[in-house]
């Protein structure tokens, strides 16, 4: 029974991460757009960490995306102010990348 599972799920596992014909790939560069430090840089001395909170509640980093730095696919991230977490989402384990800012940093977790 076990030679008949094996060969199944590994197919099983390929189908299900194989990429998707015509789906489309998201990119996310820290450095651009909302989580850039010119975006929050502005946000940071004007409102502080609750600022900050309050930018990423409303443009969380996209989780599935792919990083254009490394080309991984980011699975997690968190944003620290001072110090405490103000921001999160996805899975916060595996690999990660930390990209300071003057509040503190954007930590992105990868697959």
């Amino acid at each position: 029974m076990r030679t008949f599972l094996l060969p199944f799920l590994l197919a099983l596992v390929a189908a299900l991460t194989a990429p998707r014909v015509g789906a489309s790939v998201t990119t996310f560069d820290v450095n651009v757009g909302a989580t850039s430090a010119a975006t929050m840089d502005p946000i940071y001395a004007s409102l502080g960490c609750a600022g900050i909170a309050a930018h990423m509640s409303a443009n969380p980093i996209p989780v599935g995306a792919i990083d254009v730095a490394n080309g991984k696919e980011i699975v997690g991230y968190e944003v620290i102010c001072e110090g405490g977490v103000v921001a999160w989402g996805g899975t916060l384990a595996g690999s990660r990348r930390t990209v300071a800012r003057t509040f503190g940093y954007i930590r992105l977790y990868y697959a």
